[in-house]
C-alpha cells in the first residue's frame, strides 16, 4: 500500500452518535414544551391582554423545568449498550413517562393558582411520542451500512471472539465488520459469529485498501509477530484508527474485560489512575463530608417514622450492623436500617442476596428498592470509612471466597467503598459468581476511570434509579 495514499474516513463514531441522539432529544423536548405552552396559552388562559401575559414570568417559568427534568430521567439512555437497543430504549422512555406521572398527579391535585396542570400532561404525552419515534428512527438510521464504520478485527482467539460477540450481540450496528485477521493457518476460512477469518498479516494492507477499512480492532493478548506489527503501523499511517480490544470493550459496555487482560496491564492501569497528589482526593473527601452532614440531618428527621414502620412490620432491632471490608481490606462496621427478619443469618454464614429474598420483610423490600435502608451509612461517610461514590463494601468472608474464584477480585479494595457505585447503576443483584464477575468489571472500570465527572454521572444515575424504584 503506497505511503502517500490515505484511507478516507467513513461512518460515524460512538461520540458522534451520542451527540446526534442528544440533539434529537433536545429538539423533541423543545417541541413538547412548545406544544404544552401553546396549549396553555390558547386553551387554559382567557387572555384579555395577551402581550402583557407573555411578558410576565408566569408565562414561561413553569415550562423551563420540564426539559431538565426529562433529561434527568433519560440520562442513562445515552450509554451505548442501552442507547442502541430498541427494547431497552423503549422500556426506558416509557418508564420515564410513567415515573413522571407521579409528580404530575401531585401537581394536578394539590397545586392551585395558575400552574399549567393540564399543560404538563400535554408535555408528557408529546415528549413520549416524539422521543419514542425519534429514538426508534435513530436506531434504524445508525444501522445503515453508510453510517457504520468499516472494520477488521486483528486476532481470532479468545479476545477476538469476545469483542466480536460484543459487536454483534450486545452493541450491534456500530461497525461494518468485514472479517478477522489471524496468522494461525488452522483458523483461516472459518467463521466466528458468521464473520470469516480472512487470512494472516500478508493480506491486511490489501484488504484495508480494497474495503476502505477505517478501524482495526487489535484483539491479540500475546506477542505480535513483527510482520503483523509493521502491517498495522502501515495502515495507521494511512489514517486507519487502531483500537485496542480492552479500550473498545470499556467504551461500549462501561466495564473492564478482566478475563482477557494480563495482571501487569491491570496493575499498571490502576497505579496510573490512583494519583495521590491531585485535587480529586481532597475534593472528594470534602463532598463526602458535606453529603454526610446533609444525609444525617435527613436520618434524624425521618428516624421516628422509619423506626415505627420497621418495628410494626417485623419484631427486632431498628438498625443492622455488619462487618465489611474497606479500603485496603481493613474491617469497617456498616450501618443499615434492618430490612430482613430477625436472625436471618443465625448461623453466621454469608449468603447471596436476591431481589426476591424470602428473608426480606415487606417494608424491607420497599426500602431496598429506594435504597432508604442505606442512609444510616452517612455516618460511615462522615467518619471516613466510606465515600459517597465507590464500589459497594463486601463482607470479608465473601471476599475470601470470591478471590479464589475470580481474578483480581481484591483489586476493588484499592479505593474506599461507596454508598453508590458504577456497578449498582448498571447491574442488579449478584446472585452467582458469574453475576459477581460482571459487577467486578464495572467496579474496576470505575477504579480505572474515576474522576469528579464520573462521580457526578453515577450520582445523577443513582437518583434516577431511586426515582424509578430500581434500587438493588
Amino acid at each position: 500500500m503506497a505511503k502517500s495514499s490515505s484511507i478516507p474516513r467513513t461512518g460515524i463514531t460512538l461520540s458522534e452518535r451520542q451527540a446526534l441522539l442528544f440533539v434529537g432529544d433536545l429538539l423533541c423536548v423543545i417541541l413538547a414544551v412548545g406544544s404544552a405552552w401553546f396549549y396553555w396559552i390558547v386553551k387554559d388562559q382567557a387572555l384579555d391582554q395577551p402581550i402583557a401575559f407573555l411578558r410576565s414570568k408566569d408565562a414561561l417559568t413553569p415550562f423551563l423545568l420540564l426539559g431538565p427534568l426529562w433529561f434527568f430521567l433519560i440520562f442513562h439512555l445515552y450509554d451505548p449498550h442501552v442507547a442502541f437497543s430498541r427494547e431497552r430504549t423503549a422500556f426506558g422512555l416509557l418508564l420515564a413517562a410513567g415515573v413522571s406521572l407521579i409528580p404530575y398527579l401531585g401537581v394536578y391535585f394539590f397545586a392551585g393558582g395558575s400552574l399549567p396542570r393540564v399543560a404538563i400532561l400535554v408535555f408528557l404525552l408529546a415528549v413520549t411520542v416524539l422521543e419514542v419515534g425519534w429514538r426508534m428512527l435513530a436506531i434504524r438510521l445508525f444501522t445503515l451500512p453508510q453510517l457504520q464504520r468499516p472494520a477488521l478485527i486483528i486476532g481470532a482467539g479468545r479476545a477476538g471472539t469476545m469483542i466480536l460477540r460484543v459487536l454483534t450481540r450486545e452493541v450491534p450496528g456500530h461497525f461494518r465488520l468485514y472479517g478477522l485477521i489471524d496468522d494461525d493457518p488452522d483458523k483461516r476460512g472459518k467463521k466466528i459469529e458468521r464473520i470469516p477469518v480472512l487470512g494472516g498479516w500478508e493480506i491486511l494492507r490489501d484488504t484495508v485498501r480494497r474495503q476502505g477499512i477505517s478501524v482495526l480492532v487489535l484483539a491479540i493478548t500475546g506477542k505480535i509477530r513483527p510482520e503483523l506489527f509493521q502491517a498495522i503501523l502501515d495502515c495507521q499511517e494511512q489514517g486507519v484508527e487502531v483500537i485496542r480490544m480492552p479500550a473498545l470493550y470499556e467504551s461500549l459496555l462501561g466495564r473492564v474485560p478482566i478475563s482477557y487482560l494480563s495482571a501487569d496491564w491491570l496493575l499498571t492501569s490502576f497505579l496510573d489512575s490512583v494519583n495521590l497528589y491531585d485535587l480529586y482526593s481532597p475534593l472528594k473527601r470534602l463532598t463526602d463530608i458535606l453529603s454526610a452532614v446533609i444525609g444525617l440531618a435527613f436520618v434524624v428527621i425521618t428516624f421516628p417514622l422509619a423506626a415505627l414502620i420497621i418495628r410494626l412490620d417485623s419484631p427486632g432491632p431498628i438498625f443492622f450492623r455488619q462487618e465489611r471490608s474497606g479500603k485496603g481490606g481493613h474491617s469497617i462496621w456498616v450501618w443499615k436500617y434492618r430490612t430482613m427478619v430477625r436472625d436471618a443469618e443465625s448461623d453466621g454464614e454469608a449468603r447471596w442476596a436476591s431481589e426476591e429474598d424470602p428473608r426480606t420483610t415487606r417494608i424491607g423490600k420497599w426500602m431496598r428498592r429506594t435504597r432508604l435502608d442505606e442512609i444510616p451509612q452517612f455516618w460511615n461517610m462522615l467518619v471516613g470509612d466510606m465515600s459517597l461514590i465507590g464500589p459497594r463494601p463486601e463482607r470479608p468472608s465473601l471476599i475470601a471466597q470470591l478471590e479464589k474464584q475470580i481474578p483480581f477480585y481484591r483489586a476493588r479494595l484499592l479505593v474506599q467503598p461507596g454508598l453508590a457505585g458504577w456497578a449498582q447503576v448498571n447491574y442488579g443483584y449478584a446472585r452467582s459468581v458469574e453475576d459477581t464477575v460482571l459487577k467486578l468489571e464495572y467496579d474496576l472500570y470505575y477504579i480505572r476511570h474515576r474522576s469528579l465527572l464520573l462521580d457526578v454521572k453515577i450520582f445523577l444515575r443513582t437518583l434516577g434509579t431511586l426515582i424509578r424504584f430500581q434500587g438493588s
